[in-house]
């Protein structure tokens, strides 16, 4: 349990992360962009614990734990996350005008590009988790433990 715990704690941020961390290494950071992206990572956890806690704790009960699983349900919480702060954004600029704002095709381009890097930075984190979480990435070992935590052979 206390992987799950340190996974929980340390993959949200880390895709965010990795990106600041390369330009502090090569020397391009600049103190004020490394502070934002520091903020910015700490609302990576408000998706982990509103649908990752919930949907870890479900398939773990399902025991849904091989590694692409855990990647495959990050994709997912990364993409619903982009998708609920789009409606968001859109919300805001209906209410904030006084009336529905309808969607232009301008509004909808950004929409691709906000779920490509929900998928891509939920898959990292899922990725991290996985590492984390797992002892080992391999999903054919020849004994695997079901939800009762009693030996099932794979076949």
């Amino acid at each position: 349990m206390s992987r799950v715990i340190i996974a929980f704690v340390i993959a949200p941020p880390v895709p965010l992360l990795l990106p600041a961390f390369a330009l502090l290494v090569t020397g391009g950071a600049r103190a004020d962009l490394l502070l934002h992206t520091f903020l910015v990572s700490l609302y990576a956890y408000l998706p982990a614990l509103v649908f990752g806690l919930p949907l870890y704790l479900m398939a773990q009960k399902k025991a849904w734990l091989g590694w692409w699983q855990m990647v495959l349900a990050g994709c997912l919480i990364g993409v619903v996350s982009a998708l609920l702060v789009f409606a968001g954004i859109a919300a805001f600029f209906s209410i904030a005008n006084g009336h529905p704002v309808p969607m232009s095709g301008d509004t909808m381009t950004i929409l691709v590009p906000m779920m490509a890097s929900g998928f891509l930075y939920g898959g990292l984190s899922g990725i991290v988790f996985a590492l984390i979480v797992r002892r080992s990435l391999r999903s054919h070992s020849a004994v695997q433990s079901d939800a009762r935590h009693e030996p099932v052979a794979r076949g």
